[in-house]
């Protein structure tokens, strides 16, 4: 049975022999798709998701679209992630061409997709309102860093998730509805799935199952 779950993690990942760690585990580079898709085919509870971060959209070959759009369509299990928008690295312009790009495979795949923001969140809040109409099952903003004023409208109109790393952002971390909050490594060195949902109830007084329920309930979205 799973006891813990880490919502947004990356290569290489720890496998844990009982099953006892689910995990969600996303490309960040076009180079890595293969890689994630084969551990997250081969491993139980081991999700995927393949996707272009901002930070390495300089490493893509020209028909990357395509290319993502292909391998999604025959692994429907997969999601898309980890992608984004991220003020503090260059090319804002082609980030958001390239965020809004997966987001629309996103949606018209009825894929789940996990969102890097940073300082980017008036673009962000642009690309959700144009889409509002198809939005995708769930969008999972990893280490949430937006307002906390914006975490209820968020959830209830984009149909947000919002993954924390142990204590990171107390004020963030209560104000996120209790159905809505995941807990996440992001594989950082010497990060422990367990010890981040230890900071995660204690801050917030929710009870570690319902991180597991909470990423659980998420991915089935995809299939409903």
């Amino acid at each position: 049975m799973v006891e813990y779950f880490d919502a947004h993690c990356h290569l290489p990942v720890a496998l844990v022999p009982d099953s006892q760690i689910g995990m969600i585990v996303n490309s960040a580079k076009f180079s890595e798709f293969d890689s994630v898709s084969e551990i997250s085919a081969a491993n139980q509870n081991v999700y995927g998701a393949i996707g272009i971060h901002p930070w390495y959209i300089h490493q893509i070959p020209t028909d990357w679209d395509s290319q993502l759009y292909n391998r999604l369509i025959a692994r429907p299990d997969l999601m898309v992630g980890e992608v984004g928008l991220d003020s503090h690295r260059p090319n804002i312009g082609a980030q958001l061409h390239i965020f809004e790009r997966q987001f629309e495979i996103a949606c018209d795949l009825h894929r789940g997709i996990h969102v890097h923001c940073v300082g980017a969140w008036d673009k962000m809040f642009t690309v959700l309102k144009r889409h509002a109409a198809q939005l995708p099952p769930f969008i999972l903003f990893h280490r949430y860093s937006g307002a906390v004023s914006d975490i209820a409208g968020l959830a209830a109109t984009y149909n947000a998730y919002f993954s924390y790393s142990g204590s990171h952002g107390p004020k963030r971390i209560i104000a996120t509805p209790a159905t809505r909050i995941l807990s996440e490594t992001d594989s950082a060195p010497g990060a422990s799935i367990i010890d981040v949902v230890s900071g995660l109830s204690a801050v917030s007084g929710l009870s570690p199952a319902i991180f597991v329920n909470n990423a659980q309930e998420m991915v089935k979205k995809c299939h409903d």
